[in-house]
């Protein structure tokens, strides 16, 4: 018998601990070939709590919390979002306001916080009229600081060149 299990991001922070870091691990640590495959449980998994996912920095994913870790982000700076092309056509600014970092170094906008760029871009760019699915919150995402609008993506890259 075969079934799904979605988890968003909330889901696996409010998991018990003990239950989320061998989850996490078997669900990053296996291989390609086997995700169609049955899985194999790994109980007696020790793993600490503030193992960081590896898929991520793999990837090159990097969330708004790792950015304010590096100090590439700070608390209060404000963020804004790239509308997209047929929203400019239609009257639409190039940018919008997309909320604030907090303390938690999450997003925060409209009451919710974000942590994943592309659900805040996503979420900004339908907020405004935009029927998008999916963007590329690095490419969508900027933030506003003294030397004006910075591209997350340089954050990003800027981040990943210090981690190597």
């Amino acid at each position: 018998m075969s079934f799904g299990i979605v988890l968003n991001e909330s889901d696996l922070r409010e998991m018990p601990s003990d239950i989320r870091v061998p989850l996490l691990k078997w669900y990053f640590d296996r291989s390609p070939s086997s995700v169609n495959s049955t899985p194999t449980p790994i109980r007696g998994v020790t793993v600490p709590p503030s193992a960081s996912v590896p898929r991520r920095q793999e990837k090159g994913r990097v969330s708004f919390q790792e950015l304010v870790r590096a100090g590439l982000i700070a608390p209060g700076n404000e963020i804004v979002c790239r509308t997209l092309r047929r929203q400019q056509r239609g009257g639409a600014g190039e940018f919008v306001e997309a909320g604030n970092v907090v303390e938690d170094g999450s997003v925060e906008y409209r009451g919710r916080r974000y942590d994943i760029p592309s659900k805040l871009a996503i979420t900004v760019i339908n907020a405004k009229g935009g029927e998008a699915r999916s963007v590329n919150g690095y490419d969508y995402i900027l933030v506003r600081s003294s030397n004006g609008l910075v591209p997350l993506s340089e954050l990003r890259d800027e981040f990943l060149r210090r981690s190597s």
